[in-house]
């Protein structure tokens, strides 16, 4: 055995199985048993969170909004091409697990001008070959990275698309309260109009002062003075959904429910490791830090040798025409080994530890973060919901003040204030009911996107952002 000829094959493989034992990394975990263990939340419903929250609802008209604003709202499209990327981005990566093949094609024209000899011609035609054979796992690590980030920025659109769930709600919720205070608010300059008609119709009479006609003067006006104010409000609200939507805010406006929705009843909660797992936002965090992680295996590879094949075949002559009987085969290896790099690899792999480390606290915080958005929403539901229903008490005892002040203010018994007063304490409340209503219903909705769902895994890319419209 020729032991020159071989010593290249020889040293290789003694590197190889040198060096293999040397390559450690060990992987970082991300488990949300160990930080939830067995806690549960302080509150639990009576039936079932609804797979697609807003049908809790009951409203066809809030279906179609959330329906059309997954379709066409930008930021989701925009999503929608990040995650192309991503799959791009992970797809050049693998390709560097197969050889790269070239059609080689190359003429060359020799004139020596010191002499009278014709000129030289060559051609030569074929195919090169380049591999780089992944002798620790470098090119499979960078590929599970990119393949993690793609699952992490599909999550990522998930996550955005169960906000923009949640910011259509708010918005209709806005709208249709806007809406309500209008209605309230028209109702309840009649209502102040009758009682002017009143004290003038007894200031005619001699039975009431002038004062008491400028009073309720001044109480029609400061209710009429709210309605522009409102009306602004509902376009601004319009405007907002619209942009939701995707839509153009001069074009769209909304003709729809003007009555807020009763409320669902209290979903059930679960327990926090069955909330996470129906997070996309928790499940974003931990792939990010798994493909951070394999990163950080890549860096540590770098720094042991690579080995690189090429490979070529050819034919050539001296004239322009290739001759299929002059075929050249060229094969090499290069094995290269870094010995110097002014410590750049070494700090590759500092930098990336601390990305590991970065990640795994970023995680780490997102759990607590879904943890206390239940919580929180739990929290004050029970706090809005007795507000709501202390409010429509103070409303019907605030109906029963002015009915008595009013029978009292006719037959003489009180003057005109008590009635006045009466009347303002009443009309801020029914406004106050509107906004109760309106917060109590927006804290439910935070509470069903705190509860996550898996409804996000099934969303597709639409038509229309397929076709890039």
């Amino acid at each position: 055995m020729n032991l020159a000829r071989h010593s290249p094959i020889l040293l290789v493989t003694t590197m190889t199985f040198l060096l293999a034992g040397c390559v450690t990394h060990r992987a970082k975990t991300a488990q949300i048993g160990e930080l939830v263990e067995d806690d549960t939340f302080t509150e639990n419903g009576t039936v079932e969170a609804p797979e697609l929250w807003w049908s809790a609802f009951g409203h066809d008209e809030l279906s179609e909004l959330v329906s059309r604003s997954l379709e066409g709202n930008l930021d989701i499209r925009q999503a929608w091409e990040r995650l192309s990327q991503a799959q791009a981005s992970y797809l050049r990566t693998r390709s560097g697990k197969l050889p790269s093949v070239n059609l080689t094609n190359e003429r060359t024209y020799v004139d020596d001008l010191s002499n009278d000899d014709p000129t030289t011609k060559s051609s030569s035609m074929g195919l090169s070959l380049s591999y780089q054979v992944d002798l620790w796992g470098q090119i499979a690590a960078d590929t599970r990275a990119d393949s993690l980030t793609y699952q992490a920025t599909r999550k990522d659109l998930e996550a955005t698309a169960l906000t923009l769930t949640g910011q259509v709600g708010l918005a209709w919720l806005d709208l249709i309260d806007q809406s309500q205070r209008l209605a309230v608010l028209t109702e309840q300059v009649s209502v102040n109009r009758d009682y002017l008609e009143l004290v003038e119709l007894r200031f005619a009479q001699g039975l009431a002062s002038a004062t008491e006609v400028y009073q309720q003067s001044q109480q029609l006006a400061d209710i009429e003075n709210r309605i522009p104010q409102t009306r602004a409000n509902i376009e601004i609200a319009e405007h907002q959904l619209a942009l939701l939507l995707g839509e153009n805010p001069l074009s769209w406006s909304y003709s729809g429910d003007t009555q807020l929705p009763d409320m669902p009843a209290l979903p059930q909660t679960g327990i926090p490791a069955d909330v996470l797992a129906k997070r996309p936002d928790v499940k974003n965090a931990e792939l990010r830090l798994f493909s951070a992680d394999e990163r950080l295996r890549s860096a540590k590879l770098d720094r042991y040798p690579r080995l690189d094949l090429t490979g070529s075949v050819a034919s050539g002559d001296r004239d322009l025409t290739p001759s299929l009987d002059a075929w050249v085969l060229n094969l090499a290896g290069n094995l290269i080994q870094p010995l110097f790099d002014g410590g750049a690899r070494k700090a590759e792999v500092a930098r990336n530890r601390a990305a590991v480390e970065e990640l795994f606290y970023a995680w780490k915080k997102t759990v607590y973060v879904a943890i206390a958005e239940v919580e929180d929403a739990l929290v004050q539901e029970h706090a809005l919901l007795e507000s709501l229903a202390g409010t429509r008490k103070r409303v019907t005892l605030a109906e029963r003040t002015l009915d008595s002040a009013h029978k009292n203010y006719v037959n003489g018994v009180v003057d005109y204030l008590t009635v006045l007063t009466s009347l303002q304490t009443l009309q801020n409340l029914q406004l106050e009911e509107v906004q109760a209503q309106r917060a109590a219903l927006a804290n439910r909705i935070e509470l069903y996107l705190s509860l996550g769902g898996h409804w996000t895994e099934d969303l597709e890319k639409p038509f229309a952002v397929a076709q890039g419209k």
